[in-house]
């Protein structure tokens, strides 16, 4: 039914569907078999039709599209989902099976997306899944999301208290795995690890370009302080940086790409319009799980100031600065953190730092990407803005000084707890 495919998925144990053309071709057969096999539908409904819709802005990790079904009896089994399959282009599949950027998304929506659902951190629930680990290939049916997104270009992206929003999910999603060490998410890597280990060859790569192609415009306004310190920062320090957050008292599993547009609002379909008005979750969820990893929390705030929020003026450096307390205050009130011995000054310090680690891959990003699309031009520009807005704002330079000098607050603490054993150790008898 599918081409010369042979490989089984670990699901059903049968070939599957591996693109657009392929699940046309399967059709309402195959899709009222798994659906059935899995509990979707009951034995006495079946799928009467399959219309596929080409959906071309999925994204660069996947081949995506729309699929519209019809049943032939009552059932609570969706009508619209979102279909997702390996990248189309060779080289795309080569970097994501690498990485297994694919493998660990599917794992996240068997696993983790279950338990945060419980926890009311929306995201879309898988339908149907299957995954051939032998040849990388997989098809995803996704509950089809209908909300509102907003673009990060937007002046509003993150206006009427979006942006407070955001801040409350991550504190909620990092609380959810703190110290990551729950089993369900056995399978993310730490962020020292997986496709991390090329960035500082590939920064220094882009790091020319960076000043004279897609960022240029922006690139340019940095200082030379500033400029000497991204240079720096791309080689071995990059390296250090990343091993000093695999190992943060901060960590947790965080998602990696929380920038505005991978979030929806105000959803129409689903329960999840009933949540009250005052909860901390209302009506607000998140996509694009590909990036996951392990380590210091902040890295996701990071990359929200970085792609998302300006700060260039006082105003919005304030509110900055509250949007920070605002997610700290949260990790405490949900008992995550012991604001005596977790101090929110340390906290800032590591965030200015995981602005050196967004650079980076603003860098990266900028160096691989189209330089003739319009859109490509204005979303790279944006982030370089607003990452080296965010650099200067929360004090960067200082920050990464201190990382070199081994003076962090998180440092000196780690020090003094190292020199405690060792006295202990030293006095026993």
């Amino acid at each position: 039914m599918f081409g010369s495919c042979k490989m089984k998925g670990e699901v059903s144990g049968a070939t599957f569907p591996r693109n657009q053309r392929e699940l046309k071709r399967a059709g309402s057969k195959w899709l009222t078999l798994v659906l059935q096999q899995n509990g979707t539908l009951s034995p006495g409904v079946h799928v009467e039709n399959v219309l596929l819709e080409d959906f071309n802005n999925g994204g660069l990790l996947g081949e995506m599209c729309i699929v519209h079904v019809s049943y032939s009896g009552k059932t609570d089994a969706p009508i619209k989902m979102m279909a997702k399959f390996r990248p189309p282009d060779f080289e795309t599949r080569v970097t994501t099976a690498l990485f297994d950027i694919c493998e660990h998304e599917f794992d996240f929506y068997r696993s983790v997306q279950p338990i945060l659902a419980e926890k009311g951190i929306r995201c879309p629930k898988m339908v149907f899944g299957d995954f051939s680990r032998r040849s990388a290939s997989f098809i995803f049916l996704l509950e089809f999301v209908d909300a509102k997104f907003h673009r990060i270009q937007s002046d509003d992206c993150v206006s009427e208290g979006r942006d407070e929003m955001i801040f409350l999910q991550l504190a909620k999603l990092h609380a959810t795995f703190w110290g990551g060490k729950d089993k369900s998410i056995e399978f993310i890597p730490p962020v020292n690890d997986g496709p991390n280990k090329v960035i500082p060859s590939v920064a220094r790569k882009h790091l020319k370009t960076f000043y004279s192609d897609l960022c240029a415009q922006e690139s340019n306004k940095a200082s030379p302080e500033m400029q000497a310190m991204i240079a720096e920062m791309c080689g071995p320090q990059l390296l250090k940086l990343l091993d000093h957050f695999a190992n943060s008292e901060w960590l947790t599993m965080f998602h990696g790409d929380p920038r505005a547009d991978n979030w929806f609002f105000e959803e129409t379909n689903g329960s999840e319009v009933k949540r009250s008005p005052t909860s901390t979750n209302r009506n607000i969820g998140v996509l694009d799980w590909q990036l996951m990893n392990k380590g210091f929390a902040g890295i996701d705030l990071s990359w929200v100031f970085s792609t998302t929020i300006d700060l260039g003026t006082d105003e919005q450096q304030v509110r900055g600065k509250e949007l920070v307390r605002i997610y700290y205050a949260e990790l405490v009130r949900l008992g995550t953190i012991n604001p005596d011995t977790m101090k929110l000054d340390a906290f800032e310090q590591e965030l200015a730092l995981a602005h050196l680690y967004s650079m980076a891959k603003v860098i990266i990003g900028a160096g691989g990407l189209d330089k003739n699309d319009a859109n490509t031009i204005e979303v790279m520009t944006f982030l370089c803005r607003r990452c080296l807005q965010a650099m200067q704002a929360h004090g960067t330079l200082e920050a990464f000084t201190a990382f070199k000098e081994g003076k962090l607050l998180s440092q000196q603490t780690k020090s003094a707890a190292v020199d405690t054993g060792a006295i202990e150790i030293r006095t026993r008898p």
